[in-house]
Parts: C-alpha cells; sequence; structure tokens
C-alpha cells in the first residue's frame, strides 16, 4: 500500500510538472506573437506617417506645434489645415495653398512662399520676417500682430487683408495691390511700397517713418 502510494505521488508531480512546462511555453509564444503584432503595428503606423511634403493633399488636417524647418513643401496643399505655433523656417513653399489656414503664431523666417495663396488665412502674431511672397495671395487674411519684417511682397496681393498692429518694417511692397487694408497701428518703418496700390487703404496710426509711399 506505501509503495502504491508513492507511485501515485510520484506520477502527480511529474503530471504537473509536464503541465508547467507546457503553459511556460505556451506564455512565451503569447508573449512572442504579441511582441510581433505590436512590432507589425509599429511599423505600418511608420509606412503610413508622410515623409514628403511637397504636391501633397493634406487639406483640412491638423499639424500643431509642429518642426517642418527647411523641408520642400512646394505646391503641397493645406488649406483649412490647422499648423497653430509650428515652424516652417527657410521651408520651400512655393505655390502651396495655405488659404483659410489656421497660422496663429507661427515661424515662417526665412521660408520661400512665392506664389503660395494664404488668402483668407489666420496669421495672427504669426513670424514671416525674411519670407518671400513675391506674387502670393494674401487676400483678405487676419495678420494682426504679425511680423512680415523684411519680408519681400513684390507683386503680392493683399486686398481686404487686416494688417492691424503687424510690423512691416524694410519689408519690400512693390507693385503689391493692398487696395483696402488695414494697417492701423502698424510699423511702416523705411518699407517700400513703390507702385503699390493703395487705394482705400487705412494708415491710422501706422509708423510710416522713412517708408516710400506713393501719393
Amino acid at each position: 500500500m506505501k509503495i502504491t502510494t508513492k507511485k501515485l505521488a510520484t506520477t502527480a508531480l511529474i503530471s504537473l510538472l509536464i503541465l508547467a512546462s507546457c503553459g511556460g511555453d505556451d506564455s512565451k509564444e503569447s508573449s512572442t506573437s504579441s511582441t510581433d503584432s505590436t512590432s507589425e503595428t509599429s511599423d505600418s503606423a511608420t509606412d503610413s506617417a508622410p515623409t514628403e511634403f511637397a504636391g501633397q493633399d493634406l487639406s483640412n488636417s491638423s499639424f500643431i506645434d509642429m518642426n517642418f524647418k527647411g523641408e520642400d513643401m512646394a505646391e503641397v496643399n493645406l488649406s483649412g489645415s490647422d499648423l497653430t505655433k509650428s515652424f516652417f523656417g527657410s521651408a520651400t513653399m512655393t505655390a502651396a495653398n495655405l488659404s483659410k489656414a489656421n497660422l496663429t503664431e507661427t515661424g515662417f523666417s526665412f521660408a520661400d512662399l512665392s506664389g503660395a495663396d494664404l488668402s483668407g488665412a489666420t496669421l495672427t502674431d504669426a513670424n514671416f520676417s525674411s519670407v518671400n511672397f513675391a506674387n502670393a495671395n494674401l487676400a483678405d487674411a487676419q495678420g494682426q500682430g504679425a511680423s512680415f519684417r523684411r519680408a519681400l511682397l513684390d507683386g503680392a496681393s493683399l486686398i481686404g487683408a487686416n494688417m492691424t498692429g503687424s510690423n512691416f518694417s524694410d519689408a519690400v511692397l512693390t507693385g503689391a495691390d493692398l487696395t483696402n487694408v488695414d494697417f492701423t497701428n502698424a510699423n511702416l518703418t523705411y518699407a517700400d511700397f513703390t507702385g503699390a496700390n493703395m487705394t482705400g487703404a487705412i494708415l491710422t496710426g501706422a509708423i510710416i517713418t522713412g517708408a516710400i509711399i506713393p501719393e
């Protein structure tokens, strides 16, 4: 009886060890499967993230507080997008579509926006210092408090834009269409308006020291 009991106990112990061993393997396989799944998901997310912007349709997107410094974004479509506090310094954005985009507190210093469409865009407190806006469309843009210091806006259209409290010191606006632009309290020091159409432009409280303004 004692021998039988001992054999039964030994058999039970072996069975438990086998079960434990199988469970460990299953757990390991489950963990490996989970890791592989996570890796595949991560790879998929990476593959879907945009790596090139030139010519892409990214309209109505949200890119808040992001860095696009030096990117090639020529002819990109960002119309209606929220780009609040993002940085586009030295980016190439020729012929880009930024119409009705939210560019509040964005930075574009030294970017190339020649031929770009910013009509109806919100430019509040944005920094466009030394930006190339040649032949760009800024009609009806809301640029309160924005800086266009030393910006090149020759041939640009700013028809009906609100530029109250903005800074256009040393900017070049030769041949620009400034019809009905509101420059109330703006800094226009040494700005060049040679050949610009300033019909209906509001200069109330504007600083025009050294500015070249057509009569």
